[in-house]
């Protein structure tokens, strides 16, 4: 049933990729969707992979179920260098965002962060694994002049 829910439909590799990442996936949905890949073309599911941010989280499960699974030592170093560049990623964002808070409580500027860039904080185990390419950010509106003055003076 797995191979059939993974194979096949206009989201081939959309339905690929997000199968061993979903809540209750497997080593067996891992091992499914591995072999889907590879029959896809290792190389053209890489890139999907990259381009879509998931390859840290691949790297993850493929390290966290240490299987036989069918991908070649250069798709899984790609997929290991992407989480690597991702974790640099992240702690230069984190140190950002912090950042930002500081300035802004410092000037008593009343402010909240949320979504990507700081949801991942308080939902994922390891943080650096979900991509976020931006700091969301709300100021009241009467406020919006003074935290942009300040934030471009730091």
């Amino acid at each position: 049933m797995i191979e059939a829910e993974i194979t096949g439909g206009r989201y081939h590799l959309h339905r690929i990729a997000l199968a061993p990442l979903l809540p209750g996936a497997t080593g067996e949905t891992l091992a499914t969707a591995s072999t889907a890949a590879v029959a896809s073309g290792e190389p053209m599911f890489q890139q999907f992979l990259l381009e879509q941010g998931l390859a840290p989280l691949w790297d993850a499960e493929i390290k966290a179920h240490q299987g036989s699974l069918p991908f070649s030592k250069e798709f899984r170093n790609r997929l290991r260098q992407a989480r690597h560049q991702a974790t640099g990623a992240y702690l230069a964002q984190r140190e950002s965002l912090l950042q930002i808070r500081c300035i802004l409580e410092h000037a008593g500027i009343s402010h909240v962060t949320f979504k990507g860039a700081d949801s991942r904080e308080r939902y994922y185990e390891e943080p650096a694994l979900r991509p976020a390419v931006d700091i969301d950010l709300l100021v009241a509106p009467e406020h919006r002049l003074a935290a942009i003055r300040t934030l471009r003076q730091n």
